[in-house]
């Protein structure tokens, strides 16, 4: 029970067992069970690489929820999802104009994007840029 709740919540499991005496009215052996829960390296939010195409991390649990700067979700079997960590500069949207949105970077500069497919984030929305073969994508 408590190993199903572990692994819905993205943790792997090692569970062992190991017998420490027998009762000596049933003639039972008693075991002691020990689980080892470990977190993944990877969290929610984290922006990565996978299979040669950038992703957002949004959810984590028996499948690794990722998507795509259109917003189009995959997921993934937490054995499966091997990744790079892709990095990221924080930015505030200024202005949105056609298939353009004009955001402004932490150090002040300003660089215009092309807008993904189903962008939904309004102006003075913060927005995380991303480099990825020569091109920005906003996540």
């Amino acid at each position: 029970m408590l190993e199903n709740e572990l692994r819905a919540m993205g943790l792997s499991i090692l569970k062992t067992a190991k017998n420490v005496s027998r009762d000596e009215q049933t003639g039972k052996d008693i075991y002691r069970v020990t689980i080892c829960a470990r977190f993944p390296s990877y969290s929610v939010g984290e922006l990565v690489v996978f299979k040669k195409e950038p992703y957002q991390i949004i959810g984590t649990g028996r499948k690794v929820v990722l998507s795509d700067p259109a917003g189009r979700k995959k997921r993934v079997a937490p054995d499966d999802f091997k990744y790079k960590t892709l990095e990221s500069e924080e930015g505030m949207i200024i202005s949105r104009k056609g298939l353009s949105l004009q955001v402004m970077l932490s150090d002040y500069s300003m660089i215009d994007v092309r807008v993904p497919d189903n962008f939904s984030k309004k102006d003075g929305a913060k927005v995380n840029i991303v480099t990825f073969n020569k091109m920005r994508l906003v996540f």
